[in-house]
């Protein structure tokens, strides 16, 4: 069974008509159908519902309204944004910090990617192509002591296999030994996957990974 629930958080849409104030929810995905278990993305733009697995992806229930409304149905040419809760380990103990980002589309792809994240008065900023390559340089800027706790910096998490996205990452928790036996950048196709998480998803099998312990390769 998965582990995640429901999550909904504030953004923003524009594009050359305007701005507007979105609403996102994370959740568990409608398609029971779907093993390992993963999760999907809902918003609503301008009357128009939009779902997909990532940001990059997100498709329009109603093609014909939303290309009546003067959108894309497959999103493009267009700036989304929001702020994911994740907790973090810093001075004074665990707490929950928001991980503020902006996604950049053109032709229905991720070019531009941005994460910033403020920890007692400092913010940490990173950019990139994908929302993992951000959270990793945000991480790099965190003072001593202080670490994401998350499935971005989980033992359990793994490679995303054959195609990038900007958000979701493998958990092999239930596999725990083939995953750290498994080579860098081999054979993690083999490893059983538990389900698809966001990288800034929490659950009670948080593992921190040491550098004995393996990365995350893109």
């Amino acid at each position: 069974m998965g582990t995640i629930t429901p999550l909904r958080f504030s953004g923003t849409y524009e594009d050359e008509q305007g701005r507007e104030e979105i609403s996102w929810l994370l959740q568990p995905s409608a398609h029971s159908w779907r093993k390992p278990e993963t999760f999907e993305l809902h918003t609503v733009i301008r009357g128009v519902e939009f779902h997909g697995s990532d940001f990059e992806g997100l498709a329009a229930l109603d093609r014909d309204a939303a290309a009546a409304a003067g959108l894309d149905p497959d999103l493009c040419d267009c700036r989304l944004s929001g702020g994911l809760p994740v907790q973090v380990t810093a001075t004074g103990g665990q707490r929950i910090v928001l991980a503020e980002f902006s996604c950049e589309l053109r032709n229905g792809t991720a070019e531009i990617v941005r994460v910033a994240i403020e920890i007692d008065g400092t913010v940490h900023q990173g950019t990139g192509e994908y929302f993992e390559d951000c959270l990793d340089k945000v991480q790099r800027t965190f003072p001593p002591g202080t670490f994401l706790m998350s499935c971005h910096t989980c033992q359990w998490s793994g490679p995303v296999l054959h195609y990038q996205n900007v958000l979701g990452v493998r958990c092999c928790r239930d596999a725990g030994r083939q995953h750290l036996d498994a080579p860098p950048n081999g054979r993690h196709w083999r490893v059983p996957v538990a389900e698809w998480v966001p990288d800034t998803h929490l659950c009670a099998r948080y593992a921190r990974r040491t550098p004995t312990t393996p990365t995350t390769p893109t």
